[in-house]
């Protein structure tokens, strides 16, 4: 999208300003009437734009789409052939599961949560969110980069902050999952024996807490019993079953994975592997990528845990089931997990817990994308000829006013120095 800081907004920038300052009508006789390269951009779905939506924001985030992309012609969706492609085109059943969550008085939540708090009262914090939400992981992520613009010497700051991290971390995993799976999260801490006080200090806190988690009894998890009975279900409904388990980073795919390893009514009949993406740290190489697709085409595995890796980019054997796990995206991501569901009489299962909001995030995708279609209807008839330059123009004006807003500021800055 023109505006937004990438290669491709900077490229297309230039184009539609050359484009601008040399209409075709003043190009030289012998290039007049030249075609352009006819680039095609497929997508599964030109998105709803950001913020709240409506018809009419719809329509204007796609028009904007056409713009930056110098597409006079449109958005183009399949017209023609629309009902000889129904014919071939299995659309999933969607559900959208809610599960329990554990008990906020759970004994690990609360002892984990104690060590925070001891943290944060020695840097002077008070929690701004829920400890163990993405939103207090954002907050300490902010003091942290603030802490290190600082002049003085904040390292210590840094550190609890980052340990605050580390902690916030297993709480949402010990949501998400088992008990053992939020203990590994703890045991990657690194600790520095007999150093400073505050070192001390440190590895005293960590300490404490994990001789307290010791002797805790594991206490199953009622979102994963949740999961465990939708997968029980699938593959007594259709013992064939294929699919795919989207959950939110690299770790956790391990962790679905082993849970199903170790689980007595699952592991006799799943057969499970994750694979993830190979450019991030943790990730898999491409042939490691190609030899587990391999391996689920050749029916080794039957369900793959992974990241956002298959939602877009490789190609995945017919899947008849999808599960998005504590994992609710936009509409775009809602569509694209449709497209892995191939298979006949496939379902998409979306499992979230109560009380996480994430079944209203999955209400509003779906509202968007029903938005989309709208919108793509009501513009597939309108001509644009004239209102894509018209755009264009208006955002070059836009971009030249800041340009030089920001010029004038600076200017008076230096004055002022």
């Amino acid at each position: 999208m023109l505006g937004r800081p990438s290669n491709y907004s900077d490229i297309m920038e230039f184009y539609i300003r050359s484009k601008l300052a040399k209409p075709a009508s003043t190009l030289p006789p012998n290039l007049r009437g030249t075609l352009l390269p006819q680039i095609v951009g497929l997508t599964a779905s030109p998105g709803a734009g950001r913020g709240k939506s409506n018809i009419f924001t719809v329509i204007e985030h796609q028009l904007s789409l056409c713009a930056s992309m110098d597409a006079t012609s449109g958005i183009v969706t399949v017209q023609r052939n629309a009902a000889e492609l129904e014919k071939y085109r299995n659309s999933p059943r969607k559900y959208l599961e809610v599960g329990d969550e554990r008990s906020p008085n759970d004994p690990f939540i609360l002892h984990v949560c104690s060590a925070m708090e001891t943290l944060e009262h020695y840097i002077g914090n008070n929690p701004c969110l829920a400890r163990g939400s993405s939103g207090y992981d954002t907050c300490l992520q902010n003091e942290k980069e603030a802490a290190e613009n600082r002049e003085e010497d904040e390292r210590k700051r840094i550190s609890v902050l980052d340990r605050l991290s580390v902690y916030s971390q297993c709480l949402m995993t010990y949501s998400d999952f088992r008990h053992e799976d939020a203990v590994s999260v703890l045991e990657e801490v690194e600790e520095f024996r007999d150093q400073t006080d505050f070192e001390r200090f440190l590895f005293g806190v960590h300490t404490d807490l994990m001789e307290k988690l010791s002797r805790l009894p594991k206490t199953p998890n009622p979102l994963l019993e949740h999961m465990e009975t939708i997968l029980r279900d699938q593959f007594a409904r259709c013992p064939q079953s294929k699919g795919i388990f989207f959950v939110r980073s690299i770790k956790h795919t391990r962790y679905v994975t082993n849970w199903i390893k170790s689980s007595p009514t699952l592991s006799p009949t799943i057969q499970a592997t994750h694979i993830t993406g190979y450019n991030r740290a943790g990730g898999m190489e491409k042939s490691e990528q190609l030899r587990v697709l391999e391996g689920f085409r050749q029916g080794k595995y039957n369900l793959l845990a992974s990241t956002s890796v298959l939602e877009e980019g490789l190609d995945v054997p017919e899947c008849n089931f999808v599960i998005r796990y504590q994992n609710v995206s936009n509409e775009i991501a809602q569509v694209q997990a449709k497209g892995r569901a191939r298979a006949q009489d496939s379902r998409i299962y979306t499992v979230v817990s109560t009380n996480s909001n994430k079944d209203y995030r999955y209400l509003v995708a779906e509202e968007k994308q029903r938005l989309v279609e709208a919108s793509l209807t009501k513009l597939k008839d309108q001509p644009l000829k004239d209102v894509i330059p018209s755009k264009q123009k208006s955002f070059i004006q836009e971009r030249d006013r800041k340009a030089h807003l920001l010029q004038s500021l600076r200017s008076k800055w230096s004055d002022t120095d």
